[in-house]
């Protein structure tokens, strides 16, 4: 590649990220593609430092708008280029809607294969779209409590990290701001609940609706009817038309008591058929967001994300509700995307594909936000990125990887014990029994874990999760404790 030939391409790039996004922006963005790396770095570097001291020497501002120069390096590969250019132009473009379900479980899903037609909707359209959508059939939760899972999903920070860090690392609506993107929150639950509205404080929205501001009655115990919340979110995306968003929406239908409207009870007599009439319900509220979403022509521009805070027992292992346990009812979870591919590049598509049979978790999705964003070079961004617990589903996560899911750390004191789940497998330490006790599941010929295997588990392999375990302080009190007597 000449030095001609890149500078023109830097050129070019510039002109299309600011012709295709800057009318919408408060910043007028200029992308550089330029070889930072590689033979020609030295030329692209002269040409990063001349445009700064151009911009130092004539002033950073343009027809009102502060300047931002957003660096890519292609290192002088003509073929990265195009695919960087490509990049930064749609990445501009990208809106998020975020799903966040109460007490969801996996096992409880039609599209998950349960027999019972519990997700028509949402099967429907993952069948329409299906190559636009990923349902992630290994994902688990890292905690099976809404104040430890939650915070998990909105900065991909895992409660095996010390609480400190957690508190410093901003939520996804930030990132979302960084891009220039109007943000929102809607929830069903009341957000005195656990004293989320003070975990909340710090998020940068520009609407922030929930069961406390809404002047809406108490339905159930965690607050007001979901119908009500997808009713003001299908009204907030037909204001978002003229610039991108990113929402999240957080519903309650499949939380104990599990309460809906008389006409969707279709099973009776048992927990389970409780449940899956919810399951039902909140299928049919979903199917109303995505109609909307399609009525308001959006939908082809909109990466929408499902995932649950955590999964629920219904009387699996003679237990309800999901704090007693990390069996695989209460960590298993639904994690699906339906992401046009026009969003993706090639590389990106691959990863999903490999990534739907991997080990996944709801600490994955803040990553993933972060690399849709195309923000995981900027600035601002990279000293949050080594603090992740979660990976980016548009790479390609290690066979290999493993998912504490805790509920006694820092903040949270249920006293369940730590589980470790792997591909393969799934280690429990319990400490809610007398005494303590150990148990090992393989998946592939025990999904129910009802066959602890837990003797014959190998000295070696003990020690490897022991170690794993040591990696995070938060976890190390357990060490001790499984310290053979």
């Amino acid at each position: 590649m000449t030095k001609r030939a890149f500078i023109v391409s830097a050129v070019a790039a510039s002109l299309l990220l600011t012709a295709g996004s800057a009318m919408a922006q408060d910043k007028f963005k200029i992308g550089l593609i330029l070889p930072m790396t590689g033979p020609f770095a030295s030329t692209g570097k002269q040409i990063e430092a001349a445009a700064r001291l151009y911009m130092a020497q004539n002033g950073d501002k343009v027809a009102g708008r502060k300047i931002e120069l957003i660096l890519r390096d292609d290192g002088g590969v003509p073929d990265n280029t195009k695919r960087i250019a490509q990049e930064l132009v749609v990445n501009q473009k990208v809106n998020v809607l975020v799903v966040v379900f109460e007490s969801c479980r996996k096992n409880s899903m039609q599209i998950y294969g349960h027999d019972r037609k519990t997700t028509p909707y949402l099967s429907k359209f993952a069948s329409e779209n299906s190559n636009d959508f990923y349902t992630f059939q290994q994902a688990v939760s890292v905690s099976t409590t809404t104040m430890l899972a939650v915070p998990a999903i909105l900065t991909g920070i895992g409660p095996y990290q010390d609480s400190s860090v957690l508190y410093q690392q901003p939520f996804i609506w930030d990132y979302a701001k960084m891009a220039n993107a109007s943000t929102f929150f809607l929830s069903s639950h009341t957000l005195k609940w656990y004293r989320f509205d003070r975990f909340y404080q710090k998020a940068k929205l520009d609407l922030w609706w929930n069961k406390d501001n809404s002047g809406l009655p108490f339905y159930n115990d965690l607050g007001i009817r979901d119908a009500a919340t997808i009713q003001k979110l299908n009204k907030t995306l037909s204001l978002q038309k003229a610039q991108n968003f990113m929402g999240v929406v957080q519903l309650n239908t499949t939380h104990y008591p599990y309460k809906i409207p008389q006409e969707y009870l279709k099973w009776k007599d048992t927990y389970a058929s409780s449940y899956d009439n919810a399951m039902v319900y909140q299928d049919f509220l979903i199917g109303k967001m995505l109609k909307q979403l399609k009525a308001q022509k959006i939908l082809d521009n909109t990466a929408v994300f499902f995932v649950s805070d955590h999964g629920e027992s219904l009387m699996e292992h003679k237990s309800i509700g999901h704090v007693e346990n990390n069996y695989t009812e209460t960590i298993g979870i639904p994690l699906m995307a339906y992401i046009p591919s026009k969003l993706l590049n090639k590389k990106q598509i691959k990863a999903l594909r490999y990534n739907t049979k991997q080990l996944t978790s709801n600490v994955d999705l803040a990553p993933t936000l972060v690399d849709l964003l195309g923000l995981k070079n900027e600035k601002e961004v990279l000293p949050y990125l080594s603090n992740f617990t979660g990976f980016s589903l548009l790479q390609a996560i290690e066979s290999d990887r493993k998912v504490i899911s805790l509920n006694n750390n820092q903040i949270a004191s249920f006293n369940t014990g730590i589980s470790i789940a792997h591909k393969d497998w799934h280690y429990l330490y319990r400490t809610n029994i007398v005494p303590n006790q150990e148990e090992l599941y393989f998946w592939k010929k025990d999904l129910g874990e009802m066959h602890n295997k837990i003797f014959s588990l190998t000295r070696v392999k003990r020690q490897e999760i022991i170690n794993f375990i040591s990696t995070y302080p938060v976890c190390s009190k357990f060490i001790p404790l499984m310290s053979p007597k």
